[in-house]
């Protein structure tokens, strides 16, 4: 109660003395990507119901030079990040598609560096951009890449921070209740690594089938984590307790790429043909879009600023502006006894107060150091209180 009190009280003093930044926003949609050829395309989908909002949403064909292979979108502040498996870069679009630049191909020349060989997926760890490489480099100006290789980049430069080894041939990355886990097809399992990237051990494997081509991972509506699985022999969508205990294999017919449970219960999955959507009710599968698609990411806003962790009800979900909601949820953790997976969102410094490199002030060695703590107290204020900065 004591707690509940105060936080009320600083809630009520703080409340009105700052304008809003942002705007709230709906439902984030769903981007999928796909690399047909001649319609390598991203198209936009309903969280809610699966409905297909824009195809294409992005027209990589005409939008991204020398495209082949795509793999995903990831939103990275202001901009949208794109890897291209086949042509070995990272192309950097602005929200609007606009060509920022690409990472690992020559300006001039149009051509591969060597910076990276056969990439995957994506994720933000950290405050870091991490990327799956599954291959040395062969030849370029830049030839470093190696195999089997975890990239650590600046999200605003896009600059290597560091890497570090994979467990294996590496395809996708997935923050699953502060854990921060990637697939290989090598020992094909999902790994736990800690924020600097070291292993920490097996969170997820099956038997009978095993898993043999472990792709996108995606938290379900019962909180459980699911792992698309593409192969012939062992394909479907693999389902984990939180701790990683094996429960049940869904048998698809097809071998899905990624899947996301919708708000509505039902189910949409990708695989080398189309987007398909799974009635829970009836079983029953239609296609919302043909095409050789991958994996699924939601556009979600930009984050205008560390101190945006809540969205206007006070829940841990950043939303574009600071207002009641972000004060609530950095109370709610810094005020608990130990703070929750969920609260540790407002982590967002460690015990000195210095952010990860991606904030203005930030540097190597900021950032979430695993509790909220006076360090997160003091970044928290100072930027909730100034102009919104976009990584």
């Amino acid at each position: 109660m004591k707690r509940a009190s105060t936080l009320s009280a600083l809630i009520a003093v703080v409340g009105s003395s700052f304008a809003l930044v942002g705007a709230a926003h709906a439902e984030d949609p769903l981007m999928i990507v796909s690399f047909t050829t001649g319609a390598r395309r991203v198209i936009t989908v309903s969280p809610v119901n699966g409905n297909v909002l824009q195809d294409p949403f992005l027209n990589l064909q005409t939008l991204i030079p020398g495209v082949a292979s795509p793999m995903q979108v990831l939103p990275v502040g202001n901009q949208l990040w794109i890897p291209d498996q086949v042509a070995d870069n990272v192309t950097r679009l602005t929200r609007d598609g606009v060509i920022i630049d690409q990472l690992g191909t020559d300006p001039v020349t149009g051509l591969a560096t060597g910076r990276f060989n056969n990439v995957r997926g994506l994720g933000i760890v950290n405050g870091e951009v991490w990327l799956c490489n599954a291959e040395a480099a062969t030849g370029g100006t830049d030839a470093t890449a190696t195999v089997n290789t975890i990239y650590r980049l600046n999200p605003f430069t896009g600059e290597t921070l560091g890497s570090f080894p994979a467990d294996g041939n590496p395809w996708a990355i997935f923050i699953y209740n502060g854990r921060v886990l990637i697939t290989n097809s090598t020992t094909d399992v999902a790994t736990e690594y800690a924020p600097d990237g070291t292993r920490i051990g097996v969170f997820a494997e099956s038997t009978a089938p095993a898993m043999s081509l472990p792709q996108m991972m995606s938290k379900r509506n019962n909180g459980n984590l699911w792992i698309a699985d593409f192969s012939v022999a062992a394909s479907g969508l693999y389902e984990f307790d939180p701790a990683g205990e094996p429960l049940t294999r869904i048998f698809l017919g097809t071998g899905p790429r990624a899947a996301v449970d919708l708000e509505n219960g039902n189910y949409i999955y990708t695989d080398a043909t189309a987007v398909r959507l799974r009635d829970t009710a009836n079983q029953q599968t239609s296609v919302l879009a043909s095409g050789n698609f991958r994996y699924i990411t939601p556009l979600t806003p930009p984050k205008v600023s560390p101190a945006d962790i809540g969205n206007t009800d006070g829940e841990p979900i950043s939303d574009g502006a600071l207002d009641n909601g972000d004060f609530t949820v950095f109370f709610e953790a810094f005020f608990a006894p130990e703070a929750s997976p969920t609260q540790l969102r407002a982590d967002i410094a460690n015990t000195d107060g210095l952010l990860s490199p991606m904030w203005p002030g930030g540097g190597t060695g900021g950032g979430p150091d695993g509790a909220v703590d006076n360090g997160d107290f003091a970044s928290f204020f100072a930027f909730f209180f100034a102009p919104p900065v976009l990584p």
